[in-house]
């Protein structure tokens, strides 16, 4: 039981810090693991606000807010920015997250992409060192 929650810690100091250290930062990569782990986060924390908001405050599936929609808005741009990284990590433009908006084929088109393995061969949005002549 112990291992269970040194892995929990592991995780929310290890992984979701670093999607919130990068708010605004669209530059580089981010593996599948730190995306994932970032997505599941939000989930996690946005089920159990929007619990707390129907619990607390009297509030029907048909109206949005409270406490659940200002985590959503608080949360848009990480969100962004660590899929925008993701995409990087697959040697793809960050603007390739825009596909989602295609209907019906849009948001599996994403999923794949996000699912891919990184290429640390030939990517261009890898930080690489300039080569100094001497």
């Amino acid at each position: 039981m112990a291992c269970i929650f040194i892995k929990f810690k592991e995780f929310l100091v290890g992984i979701i810090p670093i999607a919130f250290l990068k708010y605004f930062d669209f530059k580089g990569c981010s593996n599948r693991a730190e995306y994932f782990h970032f997505i599941l986060f939000n989930i996690v924390v946005f089920s159990i606000l929007t619990m707390l908001d129907f619990s607390l405050m009297n509030s029907t599936l048909l109206s949005i807010g409270g406490l659940g929609g200002i985590y959503s808005w608080l949360t848009i741009i990480p969100s962004i920015s660590v899929l925008v990284r993701r995409l990087h990590d697959t040697n793809r433009s960050g603007w390739w997250g825009l596909i989602i908006f295609i209907p019906l084929i849009g948001f599996f088109v994403l999923f794949i992409f996000v699912c891919l393995k990184g290429k640390s061969d030939e990517n261009k949005y890898i930080n690489v060192p300039a080569k100094v002549a001497i």
